[in-house]
């Protein structure tokens, strides 16, 4: 019951559930009726589906005005008079494309029409997009102008020459495309202020050096206007002049603008607009300016004067999307014709300025009419469409139909690729308003390819207001007397009037007066609680479900509150109206439920409900109880109708069965047609009520028939098939392939059930195994008498052999487990990560659990990431030697910035300078030489120790600028305070700027350094501290703390992850290489005399620091190892100091170090220690957690006061007593404050005369403790340790041979073995002879070896007699003569079976047979079973010859030797073969596949068996090495002595 009630909640709630789906799916999809509209024109607005009703009287009472906006479908159903505008478009110039042929046209280039339609007009119904065709062709012989702006810098010479002649070659070259074409020249370099050029008058004269001979720098000129005289092109290009600027990037992006806006200076027409942009360099861009202090920004104007362009000074560069704009507006296609170098740089550029292309620039720029036509082809080959920006609330959306049926959608519809000369495509066009502009006013918009002049014009004009809005009656009578505007249908209220009819004065709403009018008698609620009374009128209340409305004069009425049938208002059949259903058409009923239809009533003979029932609502009502069902065709006690009719059919058709005499007067109620074959019985819908029948008669033969009844003719019509189907015999073959392949399948499912029973039970028995295994916690009984507690401990298979059962064995195990491991960075150039999501070391923390003296190894893997961050401080010498070097260090910001932009995108330099401390002698004190310590004609600044000029950043022309401020100082002894500078700009980290990259810290000088003692000399004793100590940029400490020393620097260096790069001249150079061999990660380059190479020493040394990495760890705890093995790049082997560096690393590459640490005693104090491992000059590291595993897993489940230990004197711990205090003895059973010494040795003796314990162990505690012996495997044992396990006798070296036990001096031999070394076994099988005997009856077995007692035999049963023949042999094969012999007897008989009756060809004669085989008597028997058997007598051989017809003849000789008499017993018939019997052959071929298929199984059983059992054997052997006992382990105790060590004392 409980079932059936949660099946019947589970479907209501299913159907609820769709219920629910289907009112938020309706109450979404209405947003006509959500918003509310109070007027046509907002209606409209909501979507291009919403309709607003005009009509007057549409209204019902209680719906608000509103209601009058739905969806047209809904809205349709109720109102005639709809107000629904859509929008249009009107074509307004269509000019057909231009079909124009190479040289025949002589159109003007305005006349020309690629572009088809050229202006319209959309009139746009929010939501309702406008679509339209605009179609491109591809005219030819389309006019093409092109400028050509090259670089005239230095490096463009030998361009030039290959250009000189482009004009008339590419005239030639484009007269293949186009007939109208026209070619210009400009030229650029750079702006014409520093530091882009040199100003001072010589080189604004010549730029360029030596004997070269440059016209003056200039920023852009206009050489040569678009002309169609290639001849003029040659002539004035051929008369330019090179020039030079100072740096590589050049102004081309000033030349680019101008010749975009200067459109009449250049001569642009409104054709195809090439620009050919050639260089080798890159460009400076927006914000490059400043460095020459300009920060206007570019105007886009045009600035040229007599061809030069004059505001290069004034106004900085251009943007990127400054020149993508201009360029665009003015419909000029870029070709950027750059060397291979800059390819990469420009194709960047190429993917932001649309319609543009690159092409790679041979060296001197021979290639450039080849790169001109094909940049050309690819361009023109590619239409774009753009358009200008759409007005708020508008959206645009292209599909592009291009060649070969190709369709493309979203942005690609946009545009159409490989477009030939004369290729049309189409685009359709969508543009949908989604609301009306704020001032409802037009639009215009314009669409057209991209690098073309042509365009479309598209007015766009807004649907706001419905047409019936303009009719619209102001004070309208309809609307209570002139209170409001009537349009559309319905009223529009004047300001201070509401109300349907605007009936109404804000003033009243609230009058209870109005409000009586709203109730439908005194009793009832304001307008049914449903609605709001506004002006005495109900206006009804909205349903969150807008299709669900109440209605009435008082909201008393609604459209969902009806009968309901299957859950469905009206059962889906009709229409709620004022909660009263009103049916559909063919339904009735209160929930229109009951449906008059009848089809469903129909039964399979076509009458309603089989003639036997009524039809109810479409369901029957079965009138005659014996029916049931749907339609009354159910009968459960009326027989079947083939039944019924089989023996009618039968009698008639075949003359047979129980009616046949009585056929035609009992079955002649049926016409009946015979057919002969099943095929042609009729088949259902080729007559009514038709039945198949299939039915068997006495014969057991099948017959098929069918019964059909006519209705309207009242007629019963059976056609029969005329042959019957009669079973046929039984197939023997299968029968018997199928019994046989039963058996085996039933023999082999045994098999494998009793298999799979078995693996069962197997591991039952593991598993029950295994829990025994694990109960088992402690084996106190493994100690024998002698042994002590220490004997617990030792090698596993010494265990093992002792006897400590495997799982008893304590042996843990050291392990490592990854914390976290995060992948190194697979990092490319121009990539932005932040520097906390780069991984350069893997893994990051790991923990090692350490057995003592077991190594744990794991692998580090570094990865030296790409585009990697470097920070970069240059720390100067300004001691007056170093001043010629001061100038060329002011340029070392931006060059080094420029090449550090090959190795990394984040680069930051800084700059510091140093002198010496100020205290004498290191400087001159006197006030004057304080000022300038320099002579009087050069002026220099005070001394100083060290200042931070400079901390990082990224910009270099700000290094460039303060590092130019700065002026020499000067000292007074060669030596520098140099390592003082060293040290702050180590520690001083936030000063500096340092960030956790890449660090570099370039130390530039002339001079050595003082270090720590040198302070002495200026009364300075106390020791540098390390620690920063600068106030606004200046070390204010170097008078109070010494000079460091080169440890501390290195430490410093080392822990702040800097690497030092000493740059230093010649002759100090051998200096600063010792100091380099101290501190790690350094490296020194010579500096020349004035510092000019200082930028090739910086990269080449950054390169050699990088390309080598060297792991080092913090301090190990004592007691630990550390060992570092890698394979580096060459594959080679390294290990100890060579396993922890890799040379010749390059960006990219991966190494791997493995790196084990051990752990050689356990420690008082703790258990956890932490150390790092890092690569040297980085700062990432690996965290390892080291856990030292001290105790054994058993110790704690430690028993103190426990009863094993003498009355619970100790404490009993993984299977031995540790004892209390005042307690010894193995299990702590001595108190050793009692007792008498000599009592207690007395005890330790065997007899009063013997020694103590044997002189094999001690006696201890009135007990003897055994000796341990050299070999582990062998040991003293017994009371008085009078017992071993190794002086026993052996046997072939083994001792006990292997086959028992020594036991105190004894061998205790396993069963089936005895002797004193257990070296006689006692089973006789290997003394058997072949004939069953022991020994061949001929000898003793003793020790499993034969005793030969007859010396005619020997071997190993005695079975061997060389001087003895075959007795079958000697008697010539008596199957031979027996014939001869049987019929001088007398005794030949006729068959051919017996023996007698054989006829042998071969043998004696009669006469030699009467002479030679009369000496044995003859006895015939029947039967093999009836010959003299084995061991009835001792001389008797049983023999089996074959005679030529491949007969067999047994027969028994017994008897002494030849010429004594004997017996022969012989069977009177041989054993003959007969043919194959093929029932046996069956037979056998079954068995033996059964016998064979349950032979493999078995044998299989036994392999797996096998192969258990060595595994089992396996894993005991391996579980008895992975465990031993630990208790008295000396190792584990605690530690003898601890040492503190003084530095970590107060911490």
């Amino acid at each position: 019951m409980h079932d059936v009630m949660d099946l019947k909640s589970l479907f209501i709630c299913t159907l609820l559930g769709c219920l629910l789906c289907y009112i938020n799916a309706q109450q979404d999809g209405n947003d006509c009726i959500k918003a509310n509209a109070k007027s046509c024109g907002e209606c409209i607005q909501v979507g291009a589906n919403c309709g607003w009703c005009t009509e007057p009287d549409f209204l019902k009472q209680g719906e608000p005005t509103s209601a009058r906006c739905d969806v047209l479908e809904s809205l349709k159903k109720r109102c005639t008079e709809i107000e629904n505008p859509r929008g249009d478009k009107t074509v307004l110039l269509n000019k057909p494309v231009t079909n124009r042929n190479h040289g025949t046209d002589e159109r003007k280039p305005e006349d020309i029409t690629q572009i088809q339609p050229q202006k319209m007009a959309l009139t746009l119904r929010s939501g309702e997009p406008q679509t339209f065709e605009l179609k491109f062709k591809r005219a030819e012989d389309y006019p093409i102008d092109l400028y050509y702006l090259m670089d005239l810098s230095f490096s463009m010479k030998d361009d030039l020459e290959n250009v000189k002649n482009l004009g008339t070659n590419l005239m030639r070259e484009m007269q293949d495309i186009t007939s109208d074409f026209r070619i210009g020249f400009g030229s650029f370099v750079e702006k014409t202020v520093m530091p882009y050029i040199s100003t001072t008058p010589a080189k604004l004269l010549n730029p360029c050096t030596g004997d070269q001979n440059c016209t003056s720098p200039f920023s852009y000129k206009n050489v040569l206007k678009l002309t169609n005289n290639g001849n003029q092109f040659n002539t004035l290009v051929g008369q330019q002049q090179i020039s030079g600027n100072l740096d590589s990037p050049e102004g081309g992006f000033d030349a680019i603008m101008q010749v975009a806006v200067c459109g009449e200076h250049i001569g642009w027409r409104n054709v195809t607009r090439l620009l050919v942009f050639s260089t080798d360099a890159g460009f400076h861009f927006a914000g490059d300016g400043k460095l020459g202090g300009i920060v206007l920004p570019n105007d886009g104007k045009c600035h040229l004067e007599n061809g030069m362009y004059t505001m290069s000074h004034y106004y900085d560069y251009p943007s990127i999307a400054h020149l993508v704009q201009k360029l665009s507006d003015n419909n000029i296609q870029t070709i950027f014709a750059v060397t291979e170098e800059f390819q990469p740089v420009y194709k960047e550029l190429k993917n932001l300025i649309p319609k543009s292309a690159v092409g790679t620039l041979s060296s001197n720029s021979s290639n450039v009419i080849k790169l001109i036509i094909d940049a050309y082809n690819s361009l023109s080959s590619e239409v774009i469409l753009e358009n200008s920006k759409l007005p708020e609330g508008v959206t645009i959306n292209y599909v592009s139909h291009c060649k070969n049926g190709l369709v493309n959608t979203g942005e690609n519809g946009r545009k159409c690729s490989n477009i030939s000369i004369g290729d049309e495509v189409m685009f359709n066009i969508s543009i949908t308003a989604h609301k009306c502009p704020k001032k409802g006013q037009d639009e215009t918009i314009k669409i057209k390819p991209l690098g073309f002049t042509e365009e479309v014009e598209i007015k766009l004009k807004f649907i706001c207001e419905c047409e019936c809005h303009d009719k619209g009656i102001p004070n309208s009578p309809k609307c209570n007397d002139g209170n409001g505007t009537f349009e559309c249908g319905a009223c529009r209220c004047n300001e201070g009037r509401i109300g349907r009819l605007c009936e109404c004065s804000t003033e009243e709403v609230n009058s209870d007066d109005l409000d009586a009018n709203c109730r439908r008698d005194n009793g009832t609620d304001i307008c049914s609680t449903n609605g709001d009374c506004i002006c005495g009128e109900c206006v009804c209340k909205k349903r969150d479900n807008p299709n669900e409305i109440y209605s009435g004069k008082y909201c008393e009425c609604d459209n969902f509150n009806c009968d309901r049938s299957n859950n469905m208002i009206c059962g889906g059949n009709g229409e709620c109206v004022c909660r009263v259903c009103k049916c559909s058409p063919n339904y009735t009923g209160s929930a229109c439920d009951c449906s008059l239809n009848t089809s469903t009533c129909l039964a399979k003979n076509g009458q309603i409900c089989n003639g036997r029932g009524n039809c109810e609502c479409g369901t029957c009502k079965c009138t005659d109880p014996k029916f049931q069902g749907p339609t009354c065709e159910i009968c459960p006690t009326c027989p079947g109708v083939c039944a019924e009719h089989k023996e009618c059919v039968q009698c008639r058709t075949f003359g047979t069965g129980e009616k046949k005499d009585t056929c035609e007067a009992d079955c002649s109620y049926f016409n009946l047609t015979k057919v002969n074959d099943r095929d042609k019985l009729p088949q259902p819908g080729q007559a009514t009520a038709l039945t198949h029948c299939k039915e068997r008669d006495a014969s057991d033969c099948w017959f098929y028939f069918t019964y059909g009844v006519n209705n309207t003719e009242n007629d019963i019509h059976v056609h029969v098939v005329d042959v019957l189907e009669c079973p046929t015999g039984p197939d023997i073959i299968p029968i018997v392939a199928g019994v046989v392949a039963g058996i085996v399948l039933i023999g082999l499912a045994l098999l494998l059930i009793w298999k799979l029973l078995m693996i069962i039970h197997d591991r039952r028995e593991f598993a029950k195994f295994e829990k025994e295994k694990m109960n088992a916690k402690w084996d106190t009984d493994f100690l024998q008498e002698g042994q002590v507690v220490s004997d617990r401990c030792g090698e596993i298979v010494t265990l093992i052999d002792k006897g400590c059962p495997v799982h008893l064995i304590e042996n843990p195990r050291g392990s490592k487990v990854l914390i976290l491991n995060n992948k190194t960075t697979s990092r490319r150039k121009g990539q932005r990560e932040k520097l906390d999501e780069i991984t350069q070391l893997q893994p990051q923390k790991l923990v090692l659990n350490l057995r003592i003296g077991e190594p744990q190894t794991f692998e580090l893997k570094f990865k030296r990431a790409e585009d990697y961050p470097i920070d970069l401080y240059y720390l100067m010498d300004l001691s007056f030697s170093m001043e010629d070097d001061l100038v060329n260090i002011k340029r070392l910001g931006t060059d080094l910035m420029r090449e550090m932009k090959n190795i990394t995108d984040d680069f930051r330099i800084g700059f510091g300078s140093f002198v010496d401390k100020t205290v004498m002698p290191y400087i001159n004190t006197v006030p004057e030489k304080l000022k300038n310590p320099c002579t009087r004609d050069h002026p220099c600044t005070t001394p100083f120790s060290y200042k931070n000029v400079l901390s990082l950043t990224k910009n270099g022309s700000l290094f460039n600028e303060l590092v130019g401020n700065q002026q020499i100082s000067s000292n007074l002894d060669p030596p520098e305070g140099g390592l003082d500078a060293l040290m702050q700009s180590a520690v001083c980290t936030e000063h500096i700027g340092w960030r956790n990259v890449t660090r570099l810290l370039v130390f530039s000088t002339d001079a050595g350094f003082h270090f720590a003692g040198d302070g002495k000399l200026g009364g300075i004793v106390l020791p540098n501290d390390g620690k920063c100590h600068l106030e606004n940029g200046m070390y204010t400490m170097s008078h109070y703390y010494d000079y460091p020393s080169i440890a501390h620097i290195a430490e410093t260096l080392s822990e702040n992850n800097i690497q030092t790069i000493f740059a230093v001249t010649a002759d100090v150079l051998h200096l600063y290489e010792g100091l380099k061999h101290l501190i790690p990660q350094s490296a020194v380059g010579t500096l020349s005399h004035n510092s000019s190479n200082v930028l090739q020493l910086i990269i080449d040394a950054y390169y050699a620091l990088s390309s080598e990495i060297i792991m080092e760890n913090s301090k190990l705890p004592e007691g630990f190892k550390i060992n570092y093995t890698t394979f580096c790049k060459d594959n080679i082997l390294r290990s100890r100091e060579g396993g922890q560096r890799c040379s010749n690393i390059s960006i990219g590459d991966e190494v791997r170090f493995n790196i084990s640490v051990t752990a050689q005693k356990c420690l008082k104090d703790a258990d956890e220690f932490r150390i790092t491992v890092k690569p040297q000059g980085f700062k990432e590291e690996v965290e390892v957690l080291l856990r030292l595993i001290c105790q054994c897993e058993c110790e704690k489940d430690r028993i103190p006061d426990s009863p094993h230990c003498t009355n619970g004197s100790g404490a009993l711990e993984c299977g031995a007593c540790r004892c209390n205090k005042g307690h010894i003895g193995r299990l702590c059973e001595c108190d050793i404050n009692e007792g008498d010494p000599v009592d207690m040795v007395d005890l330790c003796r065997e007899g009063n005369s013997s020694e103590i314990c044997s002189n094999n162990g001690e006696c201890v505690c009135g007990e003897c403790i055994c000796h341990k012996n050299k070999n582990p495997a062998h040991f003293y044992s017994g009371k008085y340790c009078e017992c071993n396990n190794f002086r026993c006798d052996q046997y072939k070296g083994l001792r006990c041979a292997g086959n028992g036990n020594c036991e105190c001096g004894v061998c205790k031999c396993f069963p089936g073995f005895t002797g004193s070394a257990c070296d006689c076994p006692l089973d006789t099988v290997a003394c058997m002879a072949t004939n069953g005997q022991i020994c061949n009856g001929k000898g003793s077995c003793e020790c499993g070896r034969c005793t030969c007692t007859n010396s005619s035999f020997q071997g190993a049963t005695c079975e061997i007699c060389p001087t003895c023949p075959d007795v079958c042999t000697v008697h010539k094969l008596v199957k031979q003569f027996f014939s001869l012999y049987l019929t001088n007897q007398g005794q030949v008989l006729s068959s051919s079976a017996d023996l007698g009756g054989m006829v042998f060809n071969k043998g004696k004669t009669n006469e030699e047979c009467d002479s030679d085989c009369i000496y044995f008597n003859l006895t015939l028997v029947e039967d093999r079973r009836e010959l003299p058997q084995a061991g009835q007598s001792d001389s008797a051989h049983t023999c089996k010859e074959k005679d030529q017809d491949e007969c067999w003849v047994h027969f028994v000789f017994d008897g002494p030797y030849r010429g004594d008499q004997v017996h022969v017993h012989a069977v009177r018939k041989a054993e003959c073969p007969l043919g194959p019997d093929a029932v046996l052959i069956i037979t056998a071929t079954a068995g033996s596949i059964v016998a064979v298929g349950t032979a493999v199984i078995i044998i299989w059983k036994l392999v797996t068996i096998i192969h258990d059992k060595i595994e089992f054997a396996k894993f005991q052997k391996e579980q008895m090495k992975a465990k031993w006992d630990m208790d008295d382990n000396p190792i584990y105790k605690s530690a003898v002595t601890t040492v503190i060590n003084p530095k970590f004392k107060d911490s």
